[in-house]
């Protein structure tokens, strides 16, 4: 009996997942689970490319900012690839996709977006907001911004 850790492929190029023509409550969740999976699996960056997708409701926004978040705690970086105009950039531009992801129009410029943020140094953690009341000592091991003075 092999009871050996199996070996897991090294992956080395982004991953991109392809939304279909139309995106909605039924295909919504399965275009998360494979962002998901391929996270899960390793990739070195994720695209979520929206250019052959005509039409969009809230799935495909949600399913974006909810591997957004995964890709940010795996420290994968992520991209979207919208379509300049249309139904679809419209529902980008409202959902906040357009705002909190970085987007390119096409996915030659996603990729080198990915490749560009890969080589960038991880963002440092800032400290908690639990010093923020003026005037209020920080708890210990904690530093306020302003060096613990109080404005005048």
């Amino acid at each position: 009996m092999n009871v050996g850790a199996a070996r897991i492929p090294e992956i080395k190029n982004p991953a991109v997942v392809r939304f279909p023509a139309e995106v909605d409550l039924s295909n919504g969740d399965l275009i998360l689970e494979e962002a998901l999976r391929l996270l899960r699996e390793g990739v070195p960056g994720l695209v979520m490319d929206l250019g052959g997708c005509t039409f969009c409701d809230s799935s495909g926004p949600n399913a974006i900012f909810r591997a957004k978040v995964r890709a940010d705690a795996a420290g994968v970086p992520l991209a979207v690839v919208v379509p300049e105009t249309g139904v679809v950039r419209r529902i980008c531009d409202i959902a906040g996709v357009t705002r909190r992801i970085p987007v390119a129009p096409d996915l030659e410029s996603a990729l080198a977006e990915i490749a560009v943020a890969a080589r960038r140094p991880a963002p440092a953690k800032q400290a908690s907001a639990v010093n923020s009341a003026p005037g209020r000592p920080a708890p210990a091991g904690h530093h306020r911004p302003d060096g613990g003075r109080r404005a005048s």
